[in-house]
């Protein structure tokens, strides 16, 4: 289901273009149609792009051209996706910070590596003449490594080659020229048991009636179809001890277990009955906008001084925090943010009152760290008085 476009599906006679929600949503509406008489089976690929098979994707890729070789141009490119370079973060951390008097440790680059990773674009990316330099810092500074040219895809020189880069727009539509077989066979086992399957990129869903011998022959059928895609491609094992484990077996006939330990899929939360967002994603949210307040706010108070400094007139708009950027990211004021994402979600494909009183303070808890900004800020203007 990602990285392609689908068909808009109807939800409460409104049309809708299929995003994440919609496609939980039809997850969530079948295990509702069995009346939580059944088995919800996740499973998560192992290192899933570092371990598809070369040969392999060639092979299917030629299928979708109905060719028997890629075209020169499309050579090309498997050429490129294949044997792929790549720099670690704490490299360009080093690059960074090469003029410092002493040399970056391993706890320097665990702090700083968010800022280098933003910085990326504007320090290596912004000119070829940028990208040169580096390059010619690297391979001096880099020399007397067997990486003095980029670290390259190891899997490219291994008995099977495999592997190709994650992130590129290619690597996605890739991903899924090479998962079709897969996909047929699943889509065959799903008819044959009475389930639905659905993959999304490497999280695979199967909704199965409650046996365990079915379950157990779709778990056995899964290796054995991704194994056929590529030797080194595993399957996260089912470990039910764990409630972390990155596959999961959810029993929807156990109210209680379900109830303490809800289906996790597409960034929901599913106990049979009601939907909520994860936790993780509003926590997140909540350290983003904390962040930008703190950023703005100091970025406010840096301005005050030099204004101070060189005796330029402080206006009273010039006293506060500027609020527009951060309800444009941050509120339901703004149009493509996190918060109107989840009304969104409210509004038109869930309509549950718990998503809603997830997000309900949103603006009282913004509010109230502009607030406390804006007094320091004043508090910063009046020790110039």
């Amino acid at each position: 289901m990602a990285y392609r476009k689908l068909p808009p599906v109807i939800i409460n006679n409104t049309e809708i273009s299929p995003n994440n929600c919609t496609m939980a949503r039809e997850v969530f509406e079948e295990i509702k149609k069995r009346e939580n008489n059944c088995y919800a089976l996740a499973f998560d690929i192992h290192s899933f792009y570092d371990y598809i098979d070369h040969q392999n994707l060639y092979k299917e890729w030629a299928k979708v051209l109905d060719v028997d070789k890629l075209p020169s141009d499309h050579l090309n490119i498997f050429r490129s996706l294949t044997k792929y370079c790549y720099i670690d973060l704490k490299e360009v951390c080093y690059y960074v910070n090469k003029d410092k008097k002493k040399p970056c440790t391993p706890s320097d680059c665990a702090r700083c590596n968010k800022k280098i990773y933003n910085k990326i674009p504007k320090i290596l990316f912004k000119n070829a003449e940028n990208f040169r330099r580096f390059k010619d810092w690297y391979k001096d500074f880099y020399k007397d490594t067997e990486h003095k040219k980029f670290h390259k895809n190891e899997g490219f020189y291994a008995t099977k080659p495999h592997g190709i880069p994650q992130g590129s727009a290619m690597s996605a539509l890739l991903s899924n020229i090479y998962m079709i077989p897969f996909d047929f066979a699943m889509k065959n086992l799903a008819d044959n048991v009475g389930g639905m399957y659905r993959r999304y990129c490497d999280d695979i869903m199967f909704i199965c009636p409650p046996d365990k011998k079915i379950k157990g022959q779709i778990i056995a059928k899964i290796k054995e179809y991704i194994n056929e895609r590529g030797e080194n491609l595993e399957i996260h094992p089912i470990e039910e001890w764990d409630n972390y484990s990155k596959s999961q077996c959810y029993d929807f006939t156990n109210a209680i277990q379900i109830k303490q330990h809800p289906l996790q899929y597409l960034g929901f939360y599913f106990d049979g009955e009601k939907v909520r967002i994860r936790e993780g994603s509003l926590a997140r949210y909540l350290r983003k906008s904390k962040r930008a307040v703190i950023a703005m706010k100091f970025n406010a108070i840096k301005k005050l001084t030099n204004m101070h400094k060189q005796k330029i007139p402080i206006q009273n708009k010039q006293k506060k925090l500027y609020r527009h950027h951060l309800y444009e990211q941050y509120t339901h004021l703004g149009k493509r943010n996190f918060i109107s994402y989840a009304y969104r979600t409210f509004d038109t494909v869930f309509n549950t009152s718990v998503i809603k009183q997830q997000i309900n303070n949103h603006q009282k808890r913004l509010n109230k760290l502009i607030e406390q900004a804006d007094k320091e800020i004043l508090n910063t203007y009046k020790s110039f008085m």
